[in-house]
């Protein structure tokens, strides 16, 4: 094998390890909506220290609308001043058939590795903002919980 067959092998290990990591955050963030619906659920009814209980509730419900920021589908931009690519679903859907296989055809190793490059780093912009959304909904729903247990211990006025 040469460089650049080592090169573009080890570039689509790299692109399944962040397919793997984008289902890893996606799969987290369902787990956390489904608690976090479920907390919210039980708690809305009335608490003994309703401002405390209130804040515990905003919290609950911004840790689920960052969930769903997590999992929300990003589809990446309509740039169509780039070049062709056939990596991405997206960019795929575009092509003519006939044009695809040609095109397919007369791609160099250093074609496909500069645009397998591009695709990595896209996919890694996309799973970095995706667990920094999961992360945040885990440490708002955790605050939720903790000030609606708290209000419910009657601890706080």
């Amino acid at each position: 094998m040469t460089g650049h067959d080592l090169g573009t092998e080890f570039a689509w290990r790299v692109h399944t390890a962040q397919t793997a990591w984008a289902r890893n955050a996606d799969a987290k963030a369902s787990i956390l909506l489904a608690l976090e619906g479920g907390a919210l659920y039980t708690s809305a009814g009335g608490k003994p220290y309703p401002a405390v209980s209130a804040i515990g509730l905003a919290a609950l419900l911004l840790a689920i609308i960052a969930g769903i920021i997590a999992i929300f589908p990003r589809l990446g931009r309509e740039d169509r001043d780039r070049s062709p690519q056939v990596i991405y679903f997206g960019d795929l859907r575009r092509w003519d058939t006939a044009e695809l296989t040609r095109h397919i055809t007369r791609l160099s190793v250093d074609d496909e590795l500069e645009m397998l490059s591009r695709q990595l780093t896209a996919m890694a912009r996309r799973n970095w903002t995706k667990h920094l959304w999961v992360r945040l909904s885990l440490v708002l729903a955790l605050t939720g919980i903790a000030m609606i247990a708290i209000s419910a211990m009657g601890r706080f006025p």
